[in-house]
């Protein structure tokens, strides 16, 4: 508050006016003096309360750009009862005084950090008030929501509708869209700021420049899971086996019990996230502890063949596309195959049926525990139509010994599929001892 009468005890203007007396928004040329000896020939821009970045009474004092010129100004204003603003302080300042609200005082700090044209923007939009703005607006829609149900709740027993329910109705998508819209501000604005490198594993080359376009314009890395080489790859029942390397890491030949082909992507895939962690300092990549790491990786309800002799593999495959992929990983698998499966009703039957054909010989029908579990009438006769014999079982116990038996007699494979429910009932009742597969458990 006294920055100027400060201001005036160092400053000599020609015409030997005082600073405390001039008005507002004003800039005035002189000398900064130290006692007699001249520090430097400056513009002084006075700013009064409320009228200031800060809303009190602000100097700001342009000088020569030295160093010591700099230095010895804020010696000598220390001297004449001046003291050194706190890292912040400004802008503390700035909030405290009703000038910005918190979200622009954090875009204060994003701005003065920013290092790129996407993080610079996002900080400046913030700033001017773009996030306070959105912010209101939610607010003015949400009490105008309360107003109306208030209004319907205190008149409910008359025979009057207040409230529009078209209106009602457009109000809540309004509200909706306004609260996606500040979520993915969020998400975006914290992931450009930080530099977030962005690793994709398998995708269509049309959807990978896309996500290429984006990462330039934003100024982040882009990556693909095709950096990490895989050679002298073995795929077996149990899991795959190959030489990794990269550009900067050789990690040897190293296993992963996650059986599928696909499973190799997921590996490229996760190495080179980890090697962009490593990039930025969050971890250290020690080759041993990966190779650890992969030899004890669990991916419930993904592949996981949880038993052998014979084998039983859980996979949560529901829809058509992730039965595609399950059927191109059991085709490796040169053993007879059957399937328990289980389904929620408003997936596609038919067309998740259908990707077993040719693959899958034998299925048992069995209920899942949702509301949503599918008539067995329906998921029978998919498979029906597929050729293959088809079993309905009430119990998954039940479904689960003539499994084994099958599985046993005919040296195959039983894959449970069709629901994550599924999934999870069966490994919460083999923990228990509930349901039993007298092969060998892995894991």
């Amino acid at each position: 508050r006294d920055s100027i009468s400060i201001c005036d005890r160092i400053f000599h203007s020609p015409s030997l006016k005082k600073l405390a007396n001039q008005p507002a928004n004003t800039l005035h040329f002189g000398i900064l003096k130290d006692g007699d000896d001249i520090i430097d020939e400056v513009v002084v821009s006075i700013f009064k309360a409320p009228h200031s970045y800060t809303g009190e009474d602000v100097v700001e004092i342009s000088c020569h750009g030295s160093p010591y010129i700099q230095q010895k100004i804020l010696e000598t204003l220390v001297v004449k009862g001046a003291r050194l603003a706190r890292p912040g302080e400004f802008t503390l300042r700035a909030f405290l005084n009703g000038k910005m609200d918190l979200s622009q005082a954090e875009a204060v700090a994003d701005l003065i950090s920013s290092t790129s044209n996407a993080i610079h923007k996002v900080a400046m939009n913030q700033m001017r008030g773009g996030f306070t703005t959105e912010i209101k607006k939610l607010r003015e829609r949400l009490l105008h929501f309360v107003s109306l149900i208030e209004l319907e709740l205190d008149f409910s027993e008359e025979d009057v509708e207040f409230a529009d329910r078209t209106e009602l109705k457009k109000l809540l998508i309004e509200i909706e869209q306004t609260i996606k819209k500040l979520r993915n501000s969020f998400s975006y604005g914290n992931a450009i700021k930080n530099g977030i490198p962005v690793v994709c594993g398998k995708m269509p080359s049309e959807a990978f420049s896309v996500l290429k376009q984006i990462a330039i314009s934003q100024k982040t890395m882009i990556h693909s899971y095709e950096e990490i080489s895989l050679s002298s790859v073995k795929t077996n029942n149990f899991g795959i086996t190959a030489k990794i390397e990269s550009p900067s890491f050789s990690y040897g030949t190293l296993s992963c019990p996650l059986a599928g082909r696909y499973q190799l992507i997921n590996l490229a895939t996760a190495i080179a996230a980890m090697e962009r962690l490593h990039d930025r300092h969050v971890v250290s990549i020690d080759p041993v502890k990966i190779k650890k790491g992969l030899e004890n990786t669990r991916w419930h309800g993904r592949m996981e063949v949880i038993c052998k002799n014979p084998i039983l593999i859980l996979d949560g495959a529901h829809n058509p596309e992730a039965a595609i992929a399950l059927v191109e990983s059991l085709k490796n698998m040169k053993k007879r195959k059957a399937l328990i499966c289980g389904m929620c009703s408003d997936k596609d039957a038919f067309g998740f049926a259908s990707a077993f054909k040719g693959t899958v010989e034998r299925v048992w029908i069995v209920p899942i525990a949702s509301e949503r579990n599918i008539a067995h009438e329906v998921l029978s006769s998919a498979f029906h139509q597929i050729g293959c014999l088809v079993s309905c079982q009430k119990e998954l116990v039940n479904a689960f010994g003539e499994a084994y038996k099958w599985a046993t007699d005919n040296d195959g494979i039983v894959v449970a599929v069709g629901s994550l429910f599924l999934v999870g009932e069966i490994l919460d009742k083999m923990n228990s001892g509930i349901l039993k597969w007298e092969g060998k458990k892995l894991g």
